[in-house]
């Protein structure tokens, strides 16, 4: 085992922060850092004792405050997911139809994106729609991929599709990839832009002049399209 992680609590100016303790043995320094979906979170090495980090955290109080005022205002800008809500398939929109079932499902009747859950909870509704999309990023993201090598003259391997939070992409020396599912909430310019970055990889796999120019050759208006991604963020997308 690599590592592992507990939930937590701290009083800190007479008010309660929770927090998750993650540990790794592969850590060698510590991070304070508020995750979109799981609040705030010590990351730390695995030898690390309770009183170093509870010590961190109220050292931190200040920033902490903050950050986490700051997820509290992100998480009630996102997406409601409650039925007639509008959901990005690249460049279609969707309707989400929510219904009880025995276990989680979502599935697609023309504009309609019908999830079934036991129970009405928020994880549950995201759970089904986040492994729906999953599937259907293997679809579409490998198909846009593919023909878009063709179209340049690109032989990539493999393609998986992951759910990295900071990463929308990535090409390893042996020319497979590696996409986000999040990308099928874009459209399809930002979609294409990632698609032909990873790529152009596959001829310099770094972030030289070289590299550049390659994507400049395939796509010269490439810079907005690389600008509008940098900007996003995840409580930017509905999932």
């Amino acid at each position: 085992m690599t590592g592992t992680s507990q939930r937590g609590e701290l009083i800190v100016d007479n008010e309660v922060v929770d927090y998750r303790w993650v540990r790794s043995r592969r850590r060698r320094h510590i991070h304070l850092v508020v995750d979109e979906s799981d609040g705030l979170q010590i990351r730390t090495p695995w030898h690390t004792s309770i009183d170093e980090v509870e010590s961190l955290i109220a050292r931190q109080t200040d920033w902490v405050r903050r950050a986490l005022a700051l997820h509290a205002r992100r998480q009630t800008e996102r997406t409601q997911l409650v039925n007639g809500a509008r959901l990005p398939l690249i460049d279609d929109e969707l309707e989400l139809a929510l219904g009880i079932g025995r276990r989680p499902r979502a599935s697609r009747r023309g504009n309609l994106l019908m999830v079934q859950v036991p129970e009405p909870q928020e994880k549950l509704i995201r759970d089904a729609l986040e492994h729906w999309y999953r599937e259907q990023a293997k679809i579409l993201l490998s198909e846009r991929l593919y023909r878009l090598a063709g179209a340049h003259g690109f032989s990539p391997g493999s393609v998986t599709i992951r759910g990295q939070r900071r990463r929308w992409g990535s090409c390893n020396s042996k020319g497979d990839i590696n996409l986000n599912w999040r990308l099928t909430l874009l459209p399809s310019e930002l979609v294409d832009y990632v698609l032909l970055h990873e790529l152009c990889h596959l001829e310099h796999m770094d972030h030289s002049h070289a590299f550049w120019a390659a994507v400049r050759r395939r796509m010269p208006d490439y810079e907005a399209c690389l600008a509008r991604v940098n900007a996003i963020t995840a409580s930017d997308l509905p999932l």
